[in-house]
């Protein structure tokens, strides 16, 4: 389970199957962020870790083979704030809001061992992106939620 409890900092706990959340025993926590994380998204077939922060940084997290979590970081192009990421269904690519108004697709570039930001998918007139999610079936449509009241 990934908390953060509206700061920079990512709380990684493993439940112990209670649903009593004083009972969960705190694994790691991730500090690579430099401002208030505003997403945290856990894809369940790759088992990786997306966290967006109001720093306009995304950072994919893996865990290595000590079960430490590794970050990788995210070329996402954006200049004031990234307010929602999430991954599609297949784990290969994630859309990221912005506070700018934008909303990126990220793939992961093999030449440079990053993720990128290669296309600018909408942009809802300068009003900050609420909301970013991939069709669940197909992983291809996207769609997002702005201030500016257009879906």
């Amino acid at each position: 389970m990934a908390v953060c409890p509206q700061t920079k900092e990512i709380l990684i706990f493993a439940t112990n199957n209670e649903f009593d959340c004083n009972k969960w025993t705190l694994l790691e926590v991730l500090t690579e962020h430099y401002a208030n994380v505003s997403s945290l998204d856990w894809h369940k077939d790759t088992d990786r870790l997306l966290s967006a922060s109001y720093d306009r940084s995304c950072i994919v997290w893996e865990q290595n083979a000590q079960s430490k979590f590794i970050p990788q970081q995210c070329i996402t192009r954006e200049l004031i704030a990234n307010t929602d990421s999430c991954w599609n269904c297949f784990g290969n690519k994630f859309a990221v809001g912005s506070s700018s108004g934008q909303v990126r697709q990220c793939y992961w570039n093999e030449g440079v061992k990053m993720w990128i930001a290669e296309q600018e998918k909408q942009r809802h007139d300068d009003q900050t992106v609420n909301t970013v999610r991939y069709d669940p079936g197909s992983g291809r449509a996207l769609a997002s939620c702005g201030m500016d009241g257009v879906v």
